[in-house]
């Protein structure tokens, strides 16, 4: 049957079926499965455009004895067709990692392995922005940010990141203006943007990690705030993309990375996506108004 004429045969759903992999026909996977309602073999139909078709390469990895996720799973035909194909679910991928596999001119998975094996270097812009991090960290969890000073932050950014400042080549006077500058533009932020949106720091956490088995993935965001409407917040130490007057543009990866971190809150706190209000925060952006950019996936 054709996918667009797809028909269910009963209103059954499932979020997630994990199974192992028999065989692979050209259009449906022989799988043992072990769902509270499903038990042995099924089959699970695959290469349905618009609905798992962008998995085919995925497939092509598969042998008998591959464990499988079949997330969001609908009974077609005495079968199952799932949304997503997750292969070997318990080796988690961490999601900011994931994300820089989609690029504007495509996407590309040898991306990933490169940046895992290429040498490290510690440069002035990494630490600037680890350092951004950690101030950002401080003036969300302070009783009172505007209270809180540049100098007072300074022993705690030397001492979680000794290493590196004596190892990066370039840190002089004009690195810790702009630091002076991000710690500022950071204040402004959480002072007028935040009220504007809606955002409220005191009921959010910092850094929290997320462990989702049922896609594979697991990651650590920057902000999260739970009650009184989701909304996440990625921190970017680069630039906004070109052009920066453009406040509505969001570079590739990042809308990916976003995406990623919808999804598995999504799984792991059951908040649907069109509930979420996630942003990204380009605190070098010369343009006060666009630092804090929405990404509506």
């Amino acid at each position: 049957m054709h996918s667009s004429e797809v028909k269910e045969d009963t209103h059954d759903s499932f979020r997630r079926i994990t199974a192992e992999v028999i065989c692979a026909g050209e259009n449906e996977l022989r799988v043992r499965v072990a769902a509270p309602s499903l038990f042995g073999e099924m089959p699970v139909w695959i290469h349905r455009d618009r609905v798992n078709s962008e998995f085919d390469e995925t497939l092509c990895l598969l042998e008998p004895g591959s464990k499988l996720n079949l997330v969001d799973v609908i009974i077609v035909d005495g079968g199952l067709l799932p949304r997503f194909l997750i292969l070997e679910p318990d080796y988690l991928v961490d999601a900011s990692a994931l994300a820089e596999c989609a690029q504007e001119y495509g996407t590309c998975w040898q991306r990933y392995f490169w940046n895992r094996i290429r040498p490290k270097t510690i440069t002035d812009s990494i630490l600037l922005g680890n350092a951004v991090n950690l101030i950002f960290d401080e003036l969300i969890t302070a009783k009172d940010f505007r209270s809180v000073t540049f100098d007072s932050l300074m022993p705690k950014i030397f001492a979680r990141y000794p290493i590196e400042f004596v190892s990066a080549k370039s840190v002089d006077r004009r690195f810790f203006q702009n630091l002076h500058s991000q710690f500022e533009t950071l204040k402004r932020i959480l002072s007028t943007d935040f009220s504007a949106l809606g955002i409220d720091r005191r009921k959010a956490m910092v850094e929290p990690s997320f462990i989702c088995e049922a896609l594979g993935l697991q990651g650590r965001l920057d902000f999260l705030q739970v009650e009184n409407g989701l909304c996440g917040i990625e921190l970017k130490a680069g630039r906004p993309p070109y052009p920066e007057n453009d406040l509505s543009k969001v570079s590739f990866p990042h809308r990916a990375q976003c995406a990623l971190y919808q999804s598995m809150i999504q799984s792991v706190l059951c908040v649907k996506l069109e509930t979420q209000h996630f942003y990204l925060l380009y605190y070098r952006n010369l343009n006060q108004e666009g630092c804090l950019r929405p990404e509506e996936t």
